[in-house]
């Protein structure tokens, strides 16, 4: 815990000694003639007394005392009491004078009580009073010797501790709270003097140190713990702070353990201030980094290489992209070359079937007007189709190298000029469209287009049509992104096919519908790119929904 002024060990007495030293003067006074009145602060202000004489003087200083007090003989007889005793032993004030003292005093404490009445000189001793059978109250006995006219007396003077020990009680538990708390968090806490002298620590500290108990590191300096190397370096950082007044923050340095070993260090150091004012020393925080330090030299290794694998990546695509359409240029030429060279054969071709005998005849007729024409059209569709794979390809390469323009927007609005685009299939297919309120947005604008594009596109084309179509499109806001939900009531998308949906060249389900199959995966590069996510849920016949996330910039 941070240091605190400590009093004497019974604890805040200094001023009730005051008030006893003040109030032993005025009675001094009072009994030899020097003053004829005396004044008493009240909670209605001062009040003056005139004084006929000390007995009368003595009543009015005690009663006006928020101390119990009391004259007694020396073997513990009550002469006299005040009514603040009698309200903390709780009896009434006529029952307490005649009384004696050891009626009030718990057993145990009986030895203290003989001890002040018989000593001659001012002492105190803490005692437990009596209140009742079974309520024990704390009590601090402060006892003068008194003369009544030449009668020798005991004055003591009673203060209820009770407050008091309550007070530390819930020092004490909340002492035990905070270092409970200090020793949960998962970074090491200490807290230096101003001679740099550890003061105390939480058990992370303890253990990061080398120690054990907290009183193994009290009283030490940097130059006796682990890290002696470093321990004129921190004390300079000690006396920086403390003289600023400036903290320092987020400190990197390597420390020797116990172990020998080098680790990473992570530190915080506050000024201490004192309940007075003023800095009284150094409040600070350590975290071990050792692993994050390696985990991010490995992540900023495996960074270069991956930075060199998508280039090599970029590359191999646009490479392999250029170089197959070269081929499938040749083959759609030379296929439609082929197709006009059968033609030119078609008709001269018949006078020379007329010429050959069967099964001949049957079998070139058959290669010229049948085999080799349905030969050309596998071979020019299978073009088309690599050329538009190859084409989506080289978007899908040039997509993820597009730089992003960050931008304000109305996400609403965005959606509005998508269903538009998709007006003719919309109205042709007799889709509803259900939107509700969407959100303004910082992103890419053709970025955005793009995945509402894809998305709706994909909707639409997929809708059941045994019946009438729904899309709805909705967003919600959290604390950290905006989701957006694209849910229809189409054919569905089975469980088995559910690893397949965000695959280039992947198509799910029944492929009867021209597609490339990379349209779902073109958006989840996008929203990478982005810095978020989708994910897809759906049952084979009921419908689908996709949902993404985009994270609030800002």
């Amino acid at each position: 815990m941070p240091p605190e002024t400590r009093e004497d060990p019974l604890g805040r007495n200094r001023d009730l000694q005051e008030r006893l030293d003040a109030a032993e003067e005025t009675l001094h006074a009072l009994r030899s003639g020097e003053v004829d009145a005396v004044v008493v602060s009240g909670p209605d202000g001062d009040r003056v007394y005139a004084l006929k004489g000390a007995d009368e003087a003595y009543r009015v200083m005690v009663e006006s005392m928020a101390e119990g007090a009391l004259t007694l003989t020396r073997d513990g007889l009550i002469l006299f009491s005040n009514g603040q005793f009698a309200s903390i032993v709780g009896i009434p004030l006529e029952r307490v004078i005649g009384s004696s003292m050891h009626d009030f005093i718990a057993a145990e404490d009986a030895p203290l009580l003989r001890a002040l009445l018989s000593g001659r000189v001012r002492t105190q001793a803490e005692v437990r009073l009596k209140r009742g059978s079974a309520v024990l109250v704390p009590a601090l006995l402060s006892a003068n010797t008194l003369f009544l006219e030449v009668t020798e007396c005991v004055c003591l003077v009673v203060t209820d501790l009770s407050d008091l020990r309550r007070a530390e009680e819930e020092l004490s538990r909340s002492r035990q709270m905070l270092q409970l708390v200090l020793d949960t968090i998962p970074l090491g806490v200490f807290w230096k003097d101003r001679d740099g002298r550890y003061l105390g620590c939480n058990l992370r500290f303890l253990a990061d140190s080398g120690f054990s108990a907290h009183d193994e590191i009290a009283g030490r300096g940097d130059s006796e713990m682990p890290w002696k190397e470093q321990a004129e370096h921190f004390r300079e950082d000690d006396r920086r702070i403390m003289e600023t007044g400036q903290p320092q923050i987020g400190h990197e340095g390597l420390v020797v353990g116990t172990d020998g070993v080098r680790r990473w260090l992570r530190s915080n150091k506050v000024p201490l201030p004192g309940s007075a004012g003023g800095v009284i020393g150094v409040l600070g925080t350590h975290e071990d980094i050792t692993e994050s330090k390696r985990a991010a030299e490995k992540l900023q290794r495996y960074s270069a290489q991956l930075a060199v694998t998508n280039e090599d990546l970029k590359r191999f695509t646009q490479i392999v992209s250029h170089d197959l359409r070269a081929p499938l240029v040749n083959l759609q030429g030379f296929s439609t070359e082929l197709r006009h060279s059968i033609d030119t054969l078609r008709k001269p071709g018949e006078a020379l079937l007329a010429n050959l005998a069967e099964p001949e005849r049957g079998a070139v007729a058959q290669a010229l007007q049948a085999t080799i024409p349905e030969a050309l059209g596998f071979i020019e569709d299978a073009v088309t189709r690599m050329d538009h794979l190859t084409g989506a390809l080289l978007r899908l390469s040039r997509a993820g190298q597009r730089v992003f323009r960050m931008e304000e927007l109305d996400a609403s609005a965005l959606l509005q000029e998508t269903l538009r685009t998709l007006g003719h299939q919309i109205r042709s297919g007799n889709v509803a469209i259900e939107t509700g309120p969407l959100p303004r947005i910082t992103s890419d604008r053709d970025a955005i287009e793009q995945i509402f594009g894809n998305l709706l596109d994909n909707a639409i084309k997929y809708l059941d049509p045994q019946r009438p179509g729904h899309i709805e499109v909705a967003a919600e806001e959290t604390a950290d992104a905006i989701v957006f939900r694209v849910r229809d009531n189409g054919r569905g998308i089975a469980e088995d096919d559910m690893d397949k949906i965000f695959q280039p060249f992947r198509r799910a389900g029944p492929q009867d519908l021209p597609g490339e199959g990379m349209g779902l995966a073109f958006v989840r590069m996008l929203l990478h790119r982005l810095g978020g996510r989708i994910e897809c849920h759906s049952e084979l016949g009921v419908g689908t929904t996709f949902g993404f996330t985009l994270p609030k910039v800002g």
